[in-house]
């Protein structure tokens, strides 16, 4: 994430300088890389950073919606596109300082066979925040995790055919690539067709980025003080409302209401808002539902159907061609559907530990068997070999 964050900084920089339309994209198209490889990473390193209780409501808080806010307003005063990208990228530099002096995930150098790491990481951590540290529990618990890790490893390594090697995590991967697809549809068909809309694209984006960061602040503050509004609900909330908004806008379009053009442009700026804080949720609970050791697999995936949402998205009202209520309808029905398959397919994680294991070689598809299996069995009694772990709430 670290090297990602810089050279996304570095790229920015260096394409402001291109000399020609060709030498822009190449470098434009260097730094998406760079770009995608830390977006993948940077919403599982802070599930695994965060305590359960706070997964959520920091995600909201941290979002994209005050950044789209703040891009607006210096796109608005740049005073050409070069400035405007030495700006944005200037704030890259910043994070990767900051990156570099972050603990590794534990989670993964647990996974990974990394103990002695993971040690010194929960040390620092411990250190930093002023707390107490059990240090013989912390060793209890990395020992035996490390001897679990020593029964694992010759069972090989997991890729991407691994998200679907059960019935189960089947479901989960359909239905997160389906929904960042369909997400990713709706939100940029919206955001690069402001055209369609009346009033000016730079107030009606601040306008957008507004919207969505009050949303964030309020869905922050309902997470962490209703226990029990858990993942499942507050994705069928902002669906519900993208929907019905949608519809609305809809009808009045297909009636043809001149006098209600004005709403038909609020309603659909913020049934963009509403939609893109699925985002967050779907970024929580696809690092809430996956094991450890496909986490990053699996978020990655669906940020691949997120970018092609991406790119099919800005194409979304030149059906309008064919048909011109037919970009509402394809909002509607992509909407309902990722809405069904979360409602049947995809369980609540809130306030659950995060998923560790990998399913039982057992019961895995044939496919995604190991050539060398290890008994599931033996991997048990390596767990069975120390006493119980020593009741300690923060070791825990």
């Amino acid at each position: 994430m670290f090297i990602s964050v810089l050279m996304t900084g570095v790229l920015g920089w260096v394409s402001s300088f291109a000399t020609s339309l060709t030498w822009f994209t190449f470098w434009r198209t260097l730094l998406s890389f760079f770009n995608t490889g830390h977006i993948v990473i940077v919403m599982v390193y802070m599930c695994e950073k965060f305590p359960r209780q706070h997964r959520m409501w920091l995600n909201f808080v941290f979002s994209w919606s005050p950044n789209l806010m703040f891009a607006s307003i210096i796109a608005y005063y740049s005073v050409d596109w070069r400035t405007f990208s030495r700006s944005l990228n200037s704030l890259a530099f910043i994070a990767a300082i900051l990156l570099y002096f972050c603990e590794e995930s534990i989670y993964w150098l647990v996974r990974k066979g990394r103990i002695d790491e993971a040690e010194k990481a929960m040390k620092r951590i411990y250190r930093i925040n002023g707390e107490d540290l059990d240090l013989k529990s912390l060793k209890f618990v990395l020992q035996q995790e490390k001897q679990q890790f020593e029964a694992k490893k010759s069972t090989g390594s997991y890729f991407f055919h691994h998200l679907f090697c059960t019935w189960r995590l089947m479901g989960y991967s359909f239905t997160m690539i389906l929904s960042y697809f369909a997400v990713s549809i709706i939100n940029y068909g919206i955001m690069f067709n402001m055209e369609h809309l009346e009033g000016s694209i730079f107030f009606n984006t601040i306008f957008i980025g507004c919207f969505r960061y009050v949303l964030n602040v309020i869905s922050a503050a309902v997470d962490y003080n209703y226990p029990r509004v858990g993942r499942k609900t507050a994705h069928m909330f902002f669906s519900a409302y993208t929907v019905v908004a949608i519809a609305i806008a809809l009808v009045i379009e297909m009636f043809d209401i001149d006098s209600l053009s004005s709403i038909v442009r609020y309603l659909v700026m913020s049934a963009g808002s509403m939609v893109a804080q699925i985002y967050v949720v779907n970024g929580v609970t696809c690092s809430e539902i996956y094991p450890t050791a496909v986490r990053n697999i699996a978020y990655a995936t669906t940020q691949i159907s997120g970018s092609i949402g991406s790119i099919l998205g800005p194409q979304l009202f030149h059906l309008s061609s064919i048909f011109e209520l037919l970009p509402y309808l394809v909002m509607l029905a992509l909407q309902f559907g990722e809405t069904f398959c979360v409602t049947v397919l995809v369980p609540e994680s809130k306030g659950r530990p995060m998923a560790d294991s990998m399913p039982e070689v057992n019961e895995r598809f044939r496919l995604c068997r190991p050539k060398v299996v290890i008994d599931d069995e033996e991997i048990k009694k390596v767990s069975r070999l120390t006493p119980a772990l020593p009741q300690n709430e923060n070791i825990a």
